[in-house]
């Protein structure tokens, strides 16, 4: 027999313990070597973190969840998930959250696809963003404004010699230019 939860905060602190047991059951599993997973001694005192069932169960939970009607439960489940990691199933249930029929969860999916540094999802982020502005290139991407890749301006904004205008004119005014460079951000 399985409990009924009644209460939405109930449920949101169950999902996100739920997820904290198949994180760290998922973590501990990866981090045991592969020849005592496959052999234990019979005598050993040893037990696992998480059963396999409560494992099972959570994950149900947390696919349940990602498939309910309400919008704030398939949020719930896709921030629940995402603090797993990276592991294949987790990533998958985000993935096809990023196809959900709610524009704020499919924005939340991406969101944490790219928190959780999923670079694997890239092309299906790719294939979501290119079905929703067919006419998207490679162009119509800039990246990150916090993403430096150079120390060069953009031509789009007039190039280096914009730039030293720009300080030139600054300069007459007895002002000074800073740029802010945040590293890591």
């Amino acid at each position: 027999m399985t409990p009924t939860v009644k209460s939405a905060s109930c449920r949101g602190a169950i999902s996100g313990c739920l997820a904290l047991l198949l994180t760290v059951s998922v973590s501990v599993s990866a981090q045991i070597p592969a020849q005592s997973r496959t052999v234990e001694p019979i005598a050993s005192k040893t037990q696992p973190l998480v059963s396999p069932d409560v494992r099972k169960t959570a994950w149900e939970v947390l696919a349940t969840a990602a498939a309910d009607n309400k919008v704030s439960r398939r949020q719930n489940a896709i921030v629940a998930t995402s603090t797993i990691g990276t592991w294949s199933k987790a990533v998958g249930l985000i993935e096809s959250s990023l196809r959900d029929k709610d524009s704020d969860v499919r924005a939340l999916a991406a969101a944490a696809l790219a928190e959780m540094n999923s670079r694997p999802s890239i092309p299906a982020l790719r294939k979501e963003l290119q079905e929703t502005l067919p006419d998207l290139t490679d162009e119509d991407i800039q990246g990150s404004g916090f993403a430096i890749t150079g120390y060069k301006t953009h031509e789009k904004l007039g190039g280096d010699a914009a730039l030293a205008r720009l300080r030139e004119r600054l300069r007459k005014r007895g002002l000074r230019l800073m740029l802010d460079f945040v590293p890591n951000h």
